[in-house]
């Protein structure tokens, strides 16, 4: 279990780095109209849906413990439901 939490803590690291590189690149720190559209029309959070955009960015699989994001996630991108 303690493995599988660094690795998770991990690749938040990653994706928080590259949701930052992303940001650097563009002059708005708010997320596109596109995003907030998709976010809205699958009832899921903006946040949530920035961490399934950037895990597909990396072409890696999201780790979650929240049912909701996992459900959501599962048919766009690989993830994983951890469980307690």
């Amino acid at each position: 279990m303690k493995k599988k939490l660094v690795k998770n803590i991990t690749i938040r690291e990653e994706v928080y780095k590259k949701l930052l590189e992303v940001k650097e690149k563009k002059a708005s720190a708010n997320p596109s109209k596109e995003t907030t559209d998709i976010a809205s029309t699958q009832n899921i959070t903006i946040y949530d849906f920035l961490y399934i955009a950037a895990t597909r960015k990396l072409k890696a699989t999201l780790y979650t413990a929240d049912p909701k994001l996992y459900n959501m996630s599962k048919k766009i991108i690989s993830s994983k439901l951890l469980k307690p």
